[in-house]
């Protein structure tokens, strides 16, 4: 079973943010709940700013960009706000192969992540 969790904060700032954290890898055994979850907490539209983090993935598969990639359309469709921390290098080199780190918002730390949606 995939490990991934969701929780809605209000920061100091009064930035209402939903995070997502991933803290396993995505691959074959689980892309289809990571892409079932993703749906299940975006799909409503009441998320106005969203940050995924993926500071525990150290591997994405094909299926897993695509979830993200639809996350992102989804999130500009709604016109809502939607950033990625990932700080591994190997994983960001991904983003970088496919092209998605020209469209997607990535950053390295939580940080940099929150002052992108302020």
């Amino acid at each position: 079973m995939l490990k991934i969790n969701c929780k809605d904060e209000t920061l100091v700032i009064e930035l209402k943010v939903r995070i997502i954290k991933v803290d396993e890898n995505i691959s074959g055994t689980n892309n289809i709940d990571f892409r079932d979850f993703l749906q299940e907490h975006t799909d409503d539209g009441s998320c106005e700013r969203l940050i995924l983090d993926l500071t525990g993935l150290r591997f994405i598969n094909s299926s897993g960009l695509g979830a993200i990639a639809n996350l992102s359309m989804k999130m500009r469709k709604h016109k809502s706000q939607f950033v990625i921390i990932c700080p591994n290098k190997e994983v960001n080199q991904v983003f970088e192969v496919t092209k998605l780190d020209q469209v997607l918002n990535i950053v390295k730390d939580k940080e940099t992540a929150l002052q992108f949606l302020a």
